[in-house]
């Protein structure tokens, strides 16, 4: 699996974004070697703000991950039949992306934006993106893969500046490295969970039949 999807994949284990570091360019996102000085250490900074150093001296702070990142987080609605003329048959499925690029490119799960079983799903009928900004634009759906769970969609760019997000290396993370998770479980838009990296290398059954293999467990919950 390319170091893309493994990250993507995190969306589809957890229904929402998950980020490792600080979202930036720091050491947390390097190996941290051998040895028994591994655990990592809280620091006391204020009850508003707290920070963990791991082992390797790299800073993790949830707080400043979510506000350097949220812009780039979104929410999705996805309509699947016609909801004004015949209400009683159509559906409503929600769930959480992120900005890929300036384009208005996001990336979501292939069964947020899809409905059917195993690899024949058809896509949602209308889809629409929220920032949070407030702003909510109609989607185009690019694509998606339901043997991996991930899909694309594609907005206007003329009426919202779009934040991508930075993807980081999987294969840079390690078991124990603190993560950050925001997205919309149960609908509640723009939540923060925090964990640790459980295990990488991990096997997750697709939408389908398939096996998605090089996934990486996490600890953080669905907090709704």
């Amino acid at each position: 699996m390319s170091k893309r999807l493994t990250a993507l994949l995190l969306i589809a284990l957890l229904g929402v974004f998950a980020l490792s570091g600080c979202g930036s360019d720091s050491g947390s996102d390097q190996d941290q070697g051998s040895g028994s000085n591994q655990d990592t250490q809280k620091i006391a900074t204020s009850d508003a703000d707290p920070v963990v150093v791991d082992s390797n001296g790299s800073e993790f702070n949830p707080s400043k991950v979510y506000s350097e990142t949220i812009d780039g987080v979104v929410s999705i609605r996805s309509v699947f039949g016609d909801v004004k003329n015949s209400p009683a048959t159509a559906a409503i499925a929600g769930g959480a992306g992120f900005v890929l690029s300036k384009d208005g490119e996001i990336v979501t799960n292939a069964h947020v934006i899809s409905d059917g079983s195993g690899d024949n799903r058809k896509p949602a009928d209308n889809v629409y993106v929220e920032f949070t900004s407030g702003d909510i634009l109609d989607a185009e759906i690019v694509g998606f893969d339901p043997f991996a769970d991930v899909g694309l969609l594609k907005v206007s760019t003329d009426e919202v500046d779009m934040k991508p997000l930075v993807l980081a290396d999987s294969d840079k993370v390690v078991v124990g490295q603190p993560i950050a998770v925001i997205g919309s479980p149960f609908g509640e838009d723009q939540t923060l969970t925090t964990g640790v990296v459980s295990q990488t290398g991990r096997s997750v059954m697709s939408l389908t039949d398939f096996q998605i293999e090089g996934a990486i467990q996490t600890d953080a919950s669905i907090n709704p």
